[in-house]
């Protein structure tokens, strides 16, 4: 649900753009946040007073949580896996997806707005299937390393391959939006394997690692872009080569590959260990 905000912000927020030029849009989608916030308010609603969750307490001192939760290598380990997988979503999708497409294979910006929302639709596609299928075979660490390894693969064909289609293009971003949604099973890897008074605090480390991660990689890739630049300008704005672009996206293999490693000391969850335990002594 959450991915369709990125799916609205890249094509139809760029026709809108066109057809109020982009403080029209702007006011558009700002009206868009009051009707949000008004079907907000309207029907959702806190916990009731008698509800068990109010003022349950865990028996865990705030600073106690925090540093168990950080000392724990597995929460930290899953937070880098999965915010080097969602490295697409971060940079590709929110800052360089169009300007690749437009500059180097000389696409229309409406065009490109649409072929980089598909990285958030493969997202919708694959996160709920990756969750099904780790489900279904018990396994949480086996369908990350596929998502891992698959999206070291298919961002390699969208740096390399040279004049593709924009069909062809649709189809890659799809992909490695769906392959690098294996990333949700993150967060089932840490609440598993927490206790329940820590679930909550765990998370948010990972939370941390995962949102402070595009913080420090996003001018990362900028400088990256810029470093050894000597392209034109064109209207003010620099004109960037291929060369510029695979310097900038060589961050995206090389986090792979750094979740992949990440993944190597993340433990299956516990209730999987409890479940073969027992298949084991039936």
């Amino acid at each position: 649900m959450g991915m369709l905000g990125g799916v609205v912000a890249q094509l139809p927020f760029s026709i809108l753009a066109e057809h109020f030029n982009w403080r029209g849009a702007l006011f558009i989608d700002g009206l868009m946040g009051i009707g949000i916030f008004a079907l907000i308010y309207l029907f959702v609603k806190d916990a009731p007073r008698n509800s068990e969750v109010i003022g349950k307490e865990t028996g865990v001192p705030f600073w106690t949580g925090i540093k168990r939760s950080v000392l724990n290598v597995h929460n930290i380990c899953c937070g880098f896996y999965t915010g080097f997988m969602n490295l697409p979503l971060m940079i590709i999708s929110a800052v360089w997806g169009t300007l690749f497409l437009t500059q180097v294979h000389h696409l229309s910006l409406v065009k490109s707005s649409g072929i980089v929302s598909m990285i958030c639709l493969g997202t919708i596609v694959g996160s709920p299937l990756f969750g099904w299928i780790s489900d279904k075979i018990g396994r949480r660490i086996f369908p990350m390393l596929l998502g891992g390894i698959a999206s070291i693969g298919v961002m390699l064909f969208i740096m390399l391959m040279r004049e593709p289609s924009a069909e062809m293009l649709s189809a890659l971003f799809f992909l490695l939006g769906f392959v690098t949604s294996s990333q949700v099973l993150g967060y089932p890897a840490i609440t598993e394997n927490n206790p329940p008074e820590l679930t909550g605090t765990s998370m948010g480390i990972a939370a941390l690692i995962i949102m402070g991660m595009p913080a420090f990689i996003q001018p990362l890739s900028g400088k990256l872009l810029d470093w050894g630049w000597q392209g034109a300008l064109v209207e003010g704005a620099p004109l960037y080569a291929l060369s510029d672009f695979l310097r900038a996206f060589s961050i995206f293999p090389i986090g792979f590959l750094l979740a992949l490693v990440a993944l190597s000391k993340v433990k299956e969850s516990r209730k999987i260990q409890e479940v073969d335990l027992r298949k084991a002594s039936a």
